[in-house]
């Protein structure tokens, strides 16, 4: 069951970004004055269609891509005549084009900003302290210094410790001095002792 949930839930995700991706397209189109005659989700068959204006809404059995498609603009089946109407895709000028044609890949940045935005406000950071050491290999160093099992590294030479790897950071860049450290047990009493 957790594989077809899996693929489902793919087969939505990438319905989505091409859904996103072709309305870029479609927009950019429309916003430069061209026409557009047909805009699908998805591969054939098709499963649903409706003509509203000049344009051809589909929806198709495969949504794993889609397809705007603009008056007289030469495509892979070069199937459309360019009469050079004004609102044919070749009549435009190069930036139009380009911003016709970068607008699906556009869509798809403003969507992934949008949606790390819409995260970050509503979650907020998630700050994870790492300071817990469950227990210190005997082949280790730190191991006449740091006997008990299951403590929390509190403190280093004052500075208050979040990470394991901050403590060794600190500790590395100090050596061949004494270093004052803390730690605290698991019945919760406080451990002060000196690196040498």
């Amino acid at each position: 069951m957790d594989i077809l949930t899996n693929i489902f839930g793919f087969i939505l995700g990438l319905g989505i970004l091409v859904f996103i991706h072709e309305l870029g397209h479609f927009l950019m189109a429309r916003l430069c004055g061209v026409r557009v005659e047909q805009f699908s989700i998805g591969f054939p068959p098709r499963i649903w269609s409706k003509k509203i204006g000049d344009t051809e809404y589909c929806i198709s059995a495969l949504p794993i891509g889609g397809y705007v498609k603009m008056a007289g603009m030469l495509d892979e089946n070069m199937d459309a005549s360019v009469t050079g109407a004004p609102d044919e895709f070749m009549s435009k000028n190069t930036f139009q084009k380009s911003l016709i044609l970068l607008g699906g890949v556009l869509f798809n940045f403003i969507t992934a900003v949008l949606i790390f935005f819409y995260f970050n406000v509503s979650l907020g950071e998630n700050k994870i302290v790492y300071n817990q050491v469950q227990t210190v290999p005997h082949h280790s160093p730190l191991k006449p210094f740091i006997p008990e099992d299951d403590i929390t590294l509190l403190s280093i030479r004052g500075e208050e410790i979040e990470t394991v790897s901050s403590f060794f950071n600190i500790l590395f860049s100090h050596l061949g001095e004494e270093i004052p450290f803390s730690y605290r047990r698991s019945d919760g009493s406080v451990v002060q002792k000196t690196l040498p």
